[in-house]
């Protein structure tokens, strides 16, 4: 009886550990844990991740993040198409691209892990507002070659940073399971 109460209070935390991230995320439950259980040894080099309110942001590629394009590239390691609100965080164009801006003056461009065909990110296009869907505060910019929706736009994508608390409740989830686990070996013995 006790090993049952154990098992649903570990389960309880688990589940919990997910839905404290989901409301800062877009996508299913596995994207949720993708950055927590898979950890990739593939992801994105963190030194081409931008933290901005609560986000991780990359700028994924030169090419639109559908098709017709020259190269979509495609979501992955939890990544995905920003929304009009994650969007909105942004002041404006110019703090979006400063942020991607490295000390060189060279783009902060993660194209090469999603996929684009692409090792580059073009930083006038992103200067001009050429930025796929980025409709919140004036980001793209419609009359810059159709920027918000062109085949050659700029794509970028967000993943939610996990909480500290995500992180403590797995743990303790977890604990819970183990043991459980060694409490039920040693009751077979």
């Amino acid at each position: 009886m006790k090993s049952r109460f154990l098992f649903a209070a570990a389960a309880a935390l688990l589940a919990g550990a997910g839905s404290a991230s989901a409301g800062t995320t877009a996508g299913s439950s596995a994207d949720i844990f993708a950055p927590i259980f898979l950890a990739p040894a593939n992801d994105v080099d963190p030194s081409f991740i931008v933290t901005h309110a609560g986000n991780e942001w990359v700028w994924a590629a030169p090419c639109a993040s559908e098709q017709p394009s020259c190269g979509a590239p495609t979501p992955m390691y939890g990544f995905d198409n920003p929304t009009q609100d994650q969007w909105a965080t942004w002041a404006d164009r110019a703090t979006l691209v400063a942020a991607f801006t490295d000390a060189n003056g060279d783009a902060i461009c993660a194209s090469a892990y999603f996929g684009s065909g692409y090792s580059h990110c073009d930083m006038g296009d992103a200067v001009n507002g050429h930025i796929w869907h980025a409709y919140a505060n004036n980001i793209c910019d419609p009359s810059y070659y159709d920027g918000c929706v062109a085949d050659t736009t700029e794509t970028f994508y967000v993943r939610a940073v996990p909480e500290p608390e995500t992180y403590a409740l797995m743990m303790a989830g977890l604990g819970l399971v183990g043991y459980m686990a060694r409490r039920r070996k040693l009751h077979q013995r």
